[in-house]
């Protein structure tokens, strides 16, 4: 199963992914689904250069960056729905925890 959990600290965003979904090893569209997510949500911290650390290996994400504004927040917002929908979907392979 994957874990995601999103959350804000004092300063920072902070996304946690942790294993792998077991939908379908091997060729697993769940695991797919949630790198392409993560990947996306990499890519747009990294174009407002505000990260403190990304760090990403097999079976998992671990990313932390400042609070910017509210055009990333949305962006953010639309990665968690995508997060939120695969969990509703594959509930037995997806856990998805926010608290921001």
């Amino acid at each position: 199963m994957t874990k995601i959990e999103i959350y804000k600290d004092d300063i920072n965003y902070v996304v946690n992914i942790e294993g792998h979904a077991m939908y379908n090893p091997g060729n697993d569209i769940v695991c797919a689904a949630i790198s392409a997510l993560a990947c996306t949500l990499c890519a747009a911290v990294d174009d407002f250069d505000t990260y403190k650390e990304i760090d990403i290996a097999n079976g998992h994400v671990h990313i932390e960056y400042e609070d910017i504004n509210d055009y990333f927040k949305d962006r953010l917002n639309m990665i968690i729905k995508g997060f939120q929908m695969l969990e509703e979907r594959y509930e037995k392979n997806v856990r998805c925890l926010v608290e921001i």
